[in-house]
């Protein structure tokens, strides 16, 4: 059997979320399948057990052929997606039907009207063209059926299918102090993904200005200030948390990696952390998202401070992987870092995150795929 994937995003040292699942996808596939990888890009990364290459007219006639096409779709032309001859499964574990109206917020009315029509009639074709669904949890399932129904399109397979995460556990080195983000023993939390527009990244700067209040100095590391992917330009707010720092009078406290950092560090720099933060919003988008940087606090069996109202929220809450804080609270925030940096505490969480990442480990995540590619 033969399954072609087409990532949307650049699969490369540098990639973030999306294309880190198609990578692992590929390579979890191609131990069952023959398996192909075709990327937007050319990669500085070596495909382990499968062929990656740039998504090309030149091959498109024999890899049409295959019997598997697994993709998010959104910048692949819908003259591709419809011409390929075997079975399409469409992966929806990105909400951009939700989410898009995020990236045109400050757009005219009527740029943004024919943008975000752009995307409506995408998802459209894309749910009509199927054969099956992949999503990241049940949430993105009752919203999907929600659109199957409204827009007269007949039930097909819907797969629970999150990303995941690798097995090994992290070095036990300070990788933080290391690259010069910590420079004694003071605490630092990480902010490891972008920072979005939708995303709150400046609820975290204040817990930090009623930490130094209380003489507590601690520092906060954003580890992607600029998006790998060009098309995604201009939704970061990097700039804006600079002003909010200067404004609170901790830029000292405030730290960043100017350039997205190497797939292979992130995880080293989560583990030396003292906890992982995910702020938001409370919006639509949050309940039904799928917030991969998660999936590096648990690879890097690190405690999390996490905003209440997606579906991981749920998770870190009843499994006691770290806090979960109400929406733009900063004072609760501050608690929970204060929390964080109690030893008991820190040693309790960390052993509850090594025992429920096998949850999430990639061999068990890709199990209802596997079923389904191999029925």
């Amino acid at each position: 059997m033969k399954v072609v994937l087409i990532s949307s995003h650049p699969v490369s040292s540098r990639m973030a979320g999306p294309g880190i699942r198609y990578y692992k996808f590929a390579e979890s596939l191609s131990k069952e399948f023959e398996t192909i990888l075709l990327i937007p890009n050319e990669s500085d990364i070596k495909a382990k057990g499968f062929e990656m290459m740039k998504l090309s007219s030149s091959r498109w006639k024999e890899i049409k052929k295959y019997d598997f096409l697994i993709t998010q779709g959104y910048r692949i032309p819908l003259r591709i997606l419809s011409s390929f001859d075997g079975k399409r499964v469409i992966d929806l574990y990105t909400p951009m039907v939700v989410e898009y109206q995020e990236h045109i917020k400050n757009l005219g009315r009527l740029k943004r009207s024919v943008k975000y029509g752009r995307v409506i009639l995408k998802t459209y074709l894309l749910m009509r063209i199927s054969d099956a669904f992949l999503c990241a949890n049940e949430r993105q399932v009752l919203f999907y059926k929600g659109l199957l129904k409204a827009w007269n399109i007949k039930e097909k397979p819907f797969l629970v299918v999150p990303s995941g995460i690798d097995e090994n556990e992290p070095e036990k080195k300070d990788y933080l102090k290391i690259a010069g983000f910590r420079k004694g023993d003071e605490p630092v939390f990480v902010w490891n993904g972008g920072i979005w527009r939708w995303l709150d990244p400046f609820t975290p700067l204040r817990a930090i200005k009623e930490l130094r209040k209380e003489g507590i100095e601690a520092k906060i590391l954003f580890l992607g200030k600029k998006t790998p992917v060009k098309e995604e330009e201009g939704i970061e707010i990097g700039d804006d948390v600079v002003r909010e720092a200067e404004r609170l009078s901790i830029s000292g406290e405030v730290v960043f990696a100017e350039e997205w950092v190497r797939y292979e560090n992130c995880v080293k720099f989560v583990a030396s952390s003292t906890g992982g933060i995910c702020a938001f919003y409370k919006t639509l988008e949050t309940e039904i998202s799928f917030r991969t940087r998660f999936l590096d606090c648990l690879s890097a069996i690190t405690p999390v401070i996490w905003t209440e109202g997606d579906y991981f929220s749920e998770l870190i809450r009843s499994q006691e992987l770290g806090f979960v804080v109400s929406p733009q609270d900063f004072l609760e925030m501050k608690e929970a870092m204060k929390s964080l940096m109690e030893e008991e505490v820190q040693n309790k969480m960390r052993e509850r995150i090594r025992e429920f990442r096998k949850n999430f480990f990639w061999k068990e995540v890709i199990k209802p795929l596997l079923k389904f590619l191999k029925q």
